[in-house]
């Protein structure tokens, strides 16, 4: 089956202080992307003060550190982690956040062995569809939309790359 081949990334979400709080609410600050290396880990997303939360988000994806049984995750987020994303990520890049943060978060991400998504008949009549967490969430409409032409054509084109088979693993 596919889950002996699937890994759990534990991700890091952090909700940090800003100076001036109207700075950072929407019309103001984006929804943001920020690549800043070449590598894999060197960029940050997030979203601005939105209402009824407090503080700005920053999310950071990491793929190197894997958890070997999701039951045991590290949901405690230490002030170390809190200062190294704000060293590495935020200072002097969006100096309007202060290193303090109102909270912060951990999640797992289910990763297939290429980081990509699985869409493949599991049985008869069942589609097995595994959009990989956080990271397929960011890509839901586009997969939704193609999983719908899938099961109401029959096909779809753009599912093609996304089968078990890529894996060398059997889906059932």
């Amino acid at each position: 089956g596919l889950a002996p081949h699937m890994q759990v990334m534990r991700q890091v979400l952090h909700w940090f202080v800003p100076q001036d709080p109207a700075a950072f609410v929407p019309g103001r600050c984006p929804v943001y992307i920020w690549m800043h290396g070449d590598g894999p880990e060197d960029s940050f997303y997030g979203f601005p003060v939105l209402p009824g939360t407090e503080g700005v988000k920053l999310g950071q994806e990491q793929y190197s550190v894997v958890t070997p049984d999701p039951d045991t995750l590290d949901r405690a987020v230490t002030p170390d982690e809190v200062a190294e994303t704000h060293r590495l990520h935020l200072a002097g890049r969006m100096p309007g956040l202060r290193p303090e943060v109102y909270r912060s978060a951990v999640c797992p991400y289910t990763m297939s062995p290429d980081g990509d998504f699985i869409v493949t008949p599991d049985r008869e009549r069942v589609l097995l569809v595994s959009a990989c967490s956080g990271h397929g969430f960011k890509h839901s409409a586009g997969l939704g939309e193609a999983v719908a032409e899938r099961i109401s054509a029959g096909h779809s084109p753009r599912l093609a790359a996304f089968g078990a088979e890529r894996l060398k693993v059997a889906a059932k």
